[in-house]
């Protein structure tokens, strides 16, 4: 049974054979080598090239001192950078073909664009085929893995013939070529582009047809990468043509996009070394809204400042009061302008319809709901006292005269309450709710409205809630924690047989009484769960859980959600911390939507990798690829720790 939201299109990253990786390992030391001695043999060269021009520099008004660190910063910090990541990769997975490769890339690949290597080739003629050569092996090299990328496989597979041979053709072209930077020839050019061209084209294509979830990735971080260093360098390029900066501001700014270059290998090391690769799209989406935000507000303030310099321009401290007055409006309007793009951006790009911005503000305390009474007593029930408040409601506990039994006392928050939709949904929801009889499900005896206050009355549990227990013990054992994943399990299956999802699953909500677990909150989240405001202001703090499907604000939102939520509850019994973690929650939304769940085995190693295999399961995106039930799950869960 495969896991579906895992990678399944993707190939595994072939491992060399024993001989052939010595080799390898060797053939990268040679390379390597050749790069560093190449590299330190034409500083003298370099340097000897600069004090020639520091006439120049005088005329510009700028000291050789000054300049010399200057250019040789400049010169040695994209190669430097480049080796640094293909010696980190090649120390982490060397033994893989297509990381090899991608480190060798990145050792020659700068050597074409760092000035001194260029001007030793070109002035000395013993050293020029060699210098050369490496810079052509670069080049033929980055063509090369533009097609092999991320997988070491050529997508399409019918190019390997003709990308090795335009490969092979760049590096015969660029060795015995003059490379100095004044004489790159139109051929040389073409070459080289016309390699570029086809390699992104064919990561388009691998995109689209071939890579799996994982590869889709790594390709996302060589693409943001690129697109950084390009759009500094464009930028940096505008604001030098149209005279916007002077000449210190055009060397600051030609020394940032030298230091934008060093995206490029440090995009390839993450991807390459799959660090954190799904923290990408949260990125994405930042730079998207930020992106957009800088733009807009920095017209805004454009056009708002020539408008009131206009208007103030007869007045002594005209400019002044135009300045103060546009930056007064641009403070205005930036949040307002951040918070509609970002839900532009979550809904169009993400298909995100919570809004959870509210979320990364900080939450004031909740408000007691005790003072609305002038005694301690609520209808029937008396001696209430206040035993805990979320975001939704408070609860009391409280003593039945009726019945002579302690009782614990939900009353929604006055917000809530003050909401005629949900007034209505809610004394529907509460009827069916109260005919919910099961041992692991929490006995509803009473509802109503006291005073305008909304309440339910349920049996009171003595015991500590999941949450509490395991922050108190940590992580559970698979045989220990099965009881009350059996229990919760029941629990869900029993309501979803009568057409009532929980859509809040999650450790709080689960009471320990003794041996016997108890699943609280039945109904409520399903009551807020409409399209108000209300609704997803009490959503908050329940993230950690949430199924796509939820995020989605799908139509059709049935037990499967509450198969998710469960399953990541099981996650965190099992290995004692969440599958996706994030201060922010925008984060954890897109992790829930796109981020394949993360394998237990790793952070809990005695767990059996078929229990393993079933959480990941019961967490797939496609509800149509999870268990059916939470029961199949559990049974699974069972079978996989071999109880009888």
């Amino acid at each position: 049974m495969a896991i579906m939201n895992s990678d399944s299109r993707s190939q595994t990253h072939a491992g060399l054979p024993q001989p052939r990786l010595i080799v390898a390992r060797m053939v990268w030391a040679v390379v390597a080598g050749l790069a560093l001695t190449i590299f330190a043999l034409s500083q003298p060269t370099f340097i000897d090239r600069v004090r020639s021009i520091h006439l120049d520099l005088a005329e510009l008004g700028l000291s050789l001192d000054f300049a010399l660190p200057y250019f040789l910063i400049l010169n040695a910090a994209p190669l430097l950078t480049f080796s640094l990541v293909a010696g980190v990769i090649f120390w982490r997975k060397s033994d893989e073909w297509i990381a090899l490769l991608t480190s060798l890339t990145l050792l020659t690949f700068p050597l074409f664009a760092t000035p001194s290597v260029s001007i030793f080739a070109s002035e000395q003629r013993a050293w020029m085929l060699l210098a050369n050569g490496m810079s052509g092996l670069g080049q033929g090299l980055f063509i090369l893995l533009l097609y092999l990328f991320p997988n070491g496989q050529f997508a399409p597979r019918w190019a390997r013939v003709p990308v090795i041979g335009w490969a092979a053709l760049a590096v015969v072209v660029l060795t015995f070529s003059d490379l100095s930077t004044s004489q790159v020839s139109l051929p040389i050019v073409l070459v080289i582009l016309i390699g570029y061209g086809t390699g992104v084209f064919a990561q388009f294509y691998r995109y689209r047809r071939v890579s799996g979830l994982v590869e889709r990735q790594q390709t996302k971080w060589i693409v943001l990468g690129l697109m950084a260093t390009i759009t500094v360098i464009l930028f940096g390029f505008a604001l030098f043509r149209i005279g916007a900066i002077g000449l210190f501001g055009g060397l600051v700014l030609f020394l940032v996009a030298v230091g934008s270059l060093l995206l490029i290998p440090l995009s390839i090391g993450i991807s390459i070394l799959r660090y954190r690769l799904f923290e990408i799209d949260f990125l994405i989406n930042r730079t998207l809204v930020y992106g957009a935000l800088t733009g807009l507000l920095l017209a805004f303030f454009g056009v708002n400042l020539f408008v009131i310099s206009q208007v103030f321009q007869n007045f002594v401290g005209g400019p002044l009061v135009a300045v103060a007055v546009s930056a007064l409006a641009f403070g205005v309007v930036f949040q307002p302008a951040r918070r509609n793009l970002q839900r532009f951006v979550d809904q169009r790009f993400y298909n995100i319809h919570i809004d959870y911005q509210k979320a990364e503000s900080p939450v004031p305390a909740p408000i007691s709901i005790a003072r609305v009474f002038t005694q301690a007593r609520l209808g029937a029930y008396t001696g209430l006292e206040l035993i805990g408040r979320g975001g939704m409601a408070e609860v009391y506990k409280s003593t039945h005269l009726n019945l002579n039994r302690s009782v614990a006392i939900k009353i929604l928050s006055a917000a809530l309450a003050a909401d005629p939709e949900l007034r209505k949904r809610f004394e529907r929801e509460a009827k069916i709710v109260s005919n919910l009889k099961h041992p692991n499900i929490v006995e509803i005896i009473d509802f109503g409205e006291e005073a305008g206050t909304l309440y339910m009355v349920m049996e009171y549990i003595a015991g500590e809630n999941l949450s509490d227990y395991l922050r108190a013990n940590g992580r559970l054992p698979l045989d220990k924690a099965l009881p009350i994943i059996k229990g919760v399990a029941d629990a869900l299956d029993y309501a979803h047989q009568r057409g009532l999802v929980h859509r809040d699953v999650k450790p709080s909500n689960v009471m320990l009484d003794g041996a016997r677990p108890v699943l609280m909150d039945f109904g409520i989240a399903k009551i807020v769960s409409g399209n108000t405001r209300l609704t997803r202001t009490a959503m908050l703090g329940t993230f950690d859980y949430i199924a796509p499907e939820q995020i989605q604000a799908s139509e059709n939102v049935g037990g499967g959600a509450d198969v998710y939520a469960f399953g990541v509850m099981v996650y965190q019994m099992l290995t004692g911390e969440l599958p996706f973690k994030h201060a922010n929650p925008g984060a954890i939304l897109i992790a829930h939507m796109t981020q394949p769940a993360p394998d237990p085995c790793e952070v809990a190693p005695d767990l059996p990798l078929a229990a393993a295999h079933s959480i990941r399961r019961a967490m797939a995106k496609n509800p149509d690829e999870r268990f059916a039930t939470a029961g199949e799950f559990t049974t699974a869960l069972w079978e996989d720790a071999n109880i009888q």
